[in-house]
């Protein structure tokens, strides 16, 4: 038995608001990991970069436009880190991520600045452990 919980593809798309088809879609990708040989498992993590996703496209991005995105993003990460590290918010008319070293723009790489219009780090983990309850 696995020491952490599964979710089905329907689950995630519940807990997300993700469409499931999107989120076979971005696994086939390698966006995210597949776990299970009959059926799409996915675990926290994912659930965390869909969510990263869903608030991408609540912005008004296209799907086309997040899944270039996230490609950028997991082919820039550090070594050893997860997309699910990654914490999205808007900056203005901008969505930026941040993870615990750095602030910057998904599309350009660039460094972005806090100049008090982010969420602080309490406000993110209250946020990250709202989801995972």
């Amino acid at each position: 038995m696995p020491s952490f919980r599964e979710y089905s593809t329907r689950q995630a798309a519940g807990i997300s608001g993700v469409r499931p088809e999107q989120i076979r879609r971005w696994a086939r990708a390698g966006l995210l990991a597949r776990r299970g040989r009959q059926r799409w498992q996915l675990s926290f993590q994912d659930l965390a970069v869909l969510r990263t996703a869903r608030e991408m496209l609540d912005a008004q991005f296209s799907v086309s436009r997040v899944t270039r995105i996230l490609h950028t993003v997991r082919d820039h990460l550090r070594p050893g880190t997860s997309m699910s590290a990654i914490c999205v918010f808007r900056q203005g008319r901008r969505i930026v991520f941040r993870d615990r070293a750095s602030t910057w723009e998904p599309q350009t790489l660039q460094s972005t600045f806090n100049f008090g219009d982010e969420p602080s780090s309490r406000q993110t983990s209250a946020r990250v452990e709202r989801y995972a309850g």
